[in-house]
C-alpha cells in the first residue's frame, strides 16, 4: 500500500487564504512529505502545471502514481475531451504515473439525473478513452459522487456493465459511495461485492455526523471490512487520503499535524486488517 494525498484538500487550504496552489506547491508539497505521505495525486491543466510538478515531486522525495482530472463526456464534442484526457495521461506517465482517476461530469451538481442517452453517450465515449489510455499502458479509475450513485446507481452500474475490467478499473472513494446511497453501508459494501476486482486506487475520508472531519479516525464509517476485504484479496496499491474540507468541517490543527495523524491512523487500520492477524 502507497499512502497519497489529493491536492483537492490543500488547495482549499490555499484557497481559503486568497492564495493559489501552484504558487506554494513547495510549501504544500513540504508538508506533506513531513506528515509522512509518499505520493501526490496533482489535479492539473496546463502544461505549466506539469512541469512544475516534474520539478518539485522529486525534491521531496513524493511519487506520482496516479492524477485526477474531470471529464465532460455529455457534451457537444466528448471526441475533443477524450483527447484532451489522453494528453494529459501523456503528461503523467512521464512522472511515473499508471492511473487516471476520473469523474465524469455530471448535468450539475444538484443532483439532475443524466438521461439515458446521455449515459449511454458517456459510456462510448469512456469506452474509447479507456482503450486509448490502455494503449498508453495506463489505466483509467473511475471515480464517482452522488449524482451517478442516483437511481439505483444506474450510471455506475451500466457503465461497469459495459466496458470490460481489463480496460476500466474503480478509484473506490467509499464515503461518497455511503452518501451517495443514502448514508448506507449497505450500499456501499454491495458496490464492492459487485465491482470489488475493479479497484486500483481508494479515496478515504472520514466523516461525523455526516460532516468531514479534520483527520482520518473513527467516525460515521467503519473501514475495516473494506481493509479485511482488500487485504484478503492481496490486494496492493494507492490509497489516497482526500481529507476535505466542507461547511461545519473543524478546523483545528495545522495542515501537517492533520495530515500525520491521518497517516498513522490509516497505516494502523490497514495493519489491523491483516488477515494474519485474525
Amino acid at each position: 500500500m502507497m499512502i497519497s494525498t489529493n491536492a483537492y484538500r490543500w488547495s482549499q487550504h490555499y484557497e481559503a487564504q486568497g492564495m493559489s496552489l501552484d504558487a506554494n506547491l513547495d510549501e504544500a508539497l513540504g508538508m506533506a512529505a513531513e506528515a509522512g505521505l509518499e505520493a501526490w495525486e496533482p489535479f492539473w491543466e496546463t502544461e505549466a502545471q506539469r512541469d512544475l510538478y516534474a520539478e518539485k515531486l522529486p525534491r521531496y522525495g513524493l511519487a506520482m502514481p496516479s492524477f485526477y482530472t474531470p471529464a465532460n463526456l455529455i457534451g457537444p464534442d466528448p471526441e475533443a475531451e477524450v483527447a484532451r484526457v489522453v494528453e494529459r495521461c501523456r503528461w503523467a506517465r512521464e512522472l511515473g504515473a499508471t492511473i487516471v482517476v476520473t469523474n465524469p461530469d455530471p448535468v450539475n451538481w444538484t443532483g439532475t439525473p443524466k438521461p439515458d442517452q446521455l449515459v449511454i453517450q458517456q459510456t462510448a465515449a469512456l469506452r474509447t478513452l479507456c482503450q486509448e489510455v490502455s494503449a498508453l499502458g495506463m489505466k483509467v479509475g473511475l471515480h464517482f459522487h452522488t449524482p451517478e450513485l442516483m437511481l439505483g446507481a444506474r450510471e455506475v452500474h451500466h457503465t461497469f456493465l459495459e466496458i470490460p475490467p481489463s480496460l476500466l478499473g474503480m478509484c473506490f472513494d467509499y464515503h461518497w459511495a455511503w452518501r451517495g446511497c443514502g448514508n448506507s453501508h449497505l450500499a456501499a459494501d454491495t458496490l464492492v461485492r459487485m465491482y470489488g476486482d475493479r479497484i486500483i486506487s481508494l479515496h478515504i475520508r472520514q466523516s461525523q455526523g455526516g460532516i468531514w472531519t479534520e483527520t482520518l479516525g473513527d467516525g460515521d464509517l467503519d473501514y475495516g471490512p473494506l481493509f479485511r476485504g482488500l487485504r484478503a484479496r492481496g490486494w496492493s496499491g494507492v490509497v489516497t487520503e482526500e481529507q476535505a474540507y466542507e461547511e461545519g468541517t473543524p478546523v483545528t490543527l495545522s495542515q501537517i499535524e492533520a495530515h500525520r495523524q491521518s497517516v498513522a491512523w490509516l497505516r494502523d487500520a490497514w495493519t489491523q486488517a491483516d488477515p494474519a492477524m485474525s
